[in-house]
């Protein structure tokens, strides 16, 4: 079984099998199979775009966001101090943290009109202008996040 992990902004096939690259990969690499499930996409994604850090974290869930951190006992716990009771996963930073609101709501406000889904990624491709929304956001969200979190 193989899967495909974004390595230094690449696209890399990674065999479960072999084992991965990683130690810290999802077996089958399913967070970048959730937004871009063929080869075809990421092609694509890699030619619409450049591919940043922050854009590969978002990606591949490799953050510093405190669910990922509490996974290898980096932080005592997952919650996001928004409300210190909601596991602090991408999704939640992305679509429902109240700390970062006011970019998720530009990003939103520009994807609503055009018919592209906020936050599927084959979607925004469709139209540079969302795609670079969105890659400005995430990149404004994961670039704060260890001032947020305070680790």
């Amino acid at each position: 079984m193989s899967s495909v992990h974004l390595v230094w902004g690449r696209p890399t096939l990674c065999s479960t099998v072999r084992g991965c690259h990683s130690n810290t990969c999802d077996v089958e690499g399913q967070q970048t199979k959730r937004q871009l499930p063929t080869i075809m996409d990421i092609r694509e994604l890699f030619y619409l775009t450049d591919i940043s850090f922050t854009l590969t974290q978002a990606l591949t869930g490799h953050a510093y966001n405190k669910h990922y951190l509490h996974r290898f006992h980096i932080t005592t716990d997952d919650k996001c101090p928004c409300d210190n009771s909601t596991s602090q996963t991408l999704d939640h930073l992305f679509r429902e943290c109240p700390r970062f609101g006011r970019l998720r709501l530009d990003h939103e406000f520009l994807c609503g009109p055009l018919g592209v889904s906020p936050y599927e990624l084959r979607s925004q491709m469709r139209k540079r202008n969302t795609l670079q929304s969105y890659t400005d956001m995430i990149n404004s969200i994961l670039s704060d996040l260890k001032r947020f979190n305070n680790t």
